[in-house]
């Protein structure tokens, strides 16, 4: 998959884990990890437990990437 074609979501942070990652529940009753992106990780932004955030999908399915607080 090329970067225009990643398929974003939106979703609302259930679980905080070690090492920038988070579980995700994307308002269908699935409940995904993620991972911030490196962009976030610069600017040092906290995301808690029931912030709302936009993520792309892994084409894999294993992590995906968060790349914006909502």
């Amino acid at each position: 998959m090329s970067k225009s074609n990643k398929e974003v979501r939106v979703g609302q942070i259930v679980e905080v884990h070690p090492n920038n990652i988070y579980k995700i529940d994307d308002f269908n009753g699935n409940i995904i990890k993620g991972y911030l992106a490196g962009r976030l990780k610069r600017a040092r932004l906290s995301i808690i437990i029931g912030d709302e955030v936009k993520y792309e999908v892994d084409e894999y399915g294993n992590n995906n990437r968060i790349t914006r607080r909502l």
